[in-house]
């Protein structure tokens, strides 16, 4: 069913199953796995991991260094105050790293992806699968309307918003 689940303090382990579930983790290194329904996901403190699973998922890091993985679907991730780790793991996803020096990493399947809030110099960008030559993934760089977009192979293509320039110096 749809389920409202609350951690509050202390580390907890929040788990939705089906339906469109509302998950949030409150203070303490909390695990949230939201399974199949678009999912609500708010992580609260605390260094969290994050899972939204299938369905058209949202997730909020909020404070602390977080992992989050929006799952199939197109997501949105909000990593939030510290350095997050956001993975555009399927589906179109749409994602905001907030205060602190984020990664955003993805894959071949990461096509239609958009990293709204990247900072040159303080995010970085990343691969979470085998396989993708970075240098082709330079190479295709197109800038359009003050956007970057990249082909992360077989014309799957994740746009970087308001950011240009020297697209290598985005990895790391």
């Amino acid at each position: 069913g749809n389920d409202l689940l609350f951690g509050e303090d202390g580390d907890d382990l929040l788990y939705g199953d089906e339906g469109d579930d509302t998950l949030s983790g409150g203070a303490g290194n909390d695990t949230a796995l939201g399974g199949s329904g678009n999912d609500l996901i708010a992580l609260g403190s605390g260094n969290d991991l994050g899972l939204g699973g299938e369905g058209n998922d949202t997730l909020f890091g909020e404070e602390g260094d977080d992992t989050l993985f929006g799952g199939a679907g197109d997501d949105v991730l909000h990593g939030g105050a510290g350095n997050d780790v956001l993975f555009a793991d399927g589906g179109a996803d749409t994602l905001w790293g907030g205060e602190g020096a984020d990664v955003f990493a993805f894959g071949r399947n990461s096509g239609g992806s958009v990293v709204m809030d990247f900072e040159v110099g303080v995010d970085r960008l990343a691969f979470y699968e085998a396989g993708i030559e970075l240098g082709a993934v330079i190479r295709s760089a197109r800038v359009e309307g003050g956007n970057t977009t990249l082909d992360v192979g077989g014309g799957n293509r994740i746009t970087i918003l308001g950011q240009t320039g020297n697209v290598a110096a985005w990895f790391g």
